[in-house]
């Protein structure tokens, strides 16, 4: 194994890891949306950038290695060249990282939707609370009951 191969399959092991932290992340931002916890929430959010960050550096890092390992056939795919090598230990270790990928997608596309529902709820509470408008209330007799600003009470 060359110097580059060998940063490649480290590189891919590294993020590998990377990928199991930001699993864990999207989990537990899950379960701080579910829970309303939006101090959590936003502390999640620096520790999951701070990972895809790491992630996208290695990456880099690791198209410009296989850039100067595919010097002779720059039409080979990094894909491609990975399936054939010798070597399956490091086909196996990119095919585990892809997987987890598609799981993190999956759960960040659900935490999206949670993050959704949570600022449509917390929009609709503010305007409800700023709310200058005539709006339809019921009153303590069961009838509409206008609320009003300017509404003036009889004496």
């Amino acid at each position: 194994m060359t110097s580059f191969e060998a940063r490649i399959h480290l590189s891919v092991t590294d993020d590998l890891q990377l990928m199991q932290e930001l699993l864990e992340l999207l989990h537990q931002e899950e379960t701080a949306l579910l829970a309303d916890n939006f101090i959590e929430i936003e502390d999640l959010a620096r520790l999951k950038s701070d990972v895809i960050l790491k992630l996208q550096q290695s990456n880099v890092d690791r198209l410009s290695a296989f850039s100067n390992i595919n010097q002779n056939q720059p039409t080979d795919s990094f894909v491609s060249w990975l399936n054939n090598q010798k070597d399956q230990s490091l086909a196996n270790v990119w095919a585990e990282l892809m997987l987890l990928t598609g799981k993190a997608k999956e759960i960040n596309t659900t935490n999206g939707l949670l993050l959704n529902q949570l600022v449509i709820r917390n929009q609709r509470l503010l305007s409800f609370f700023k709310s200058d408008s005539q709006e339809n209330l019921y009153g303590p007799n069961g009838l509409n009951a206008s609320k009003s600003a300017r509404q003036r009470i009889k004496g």
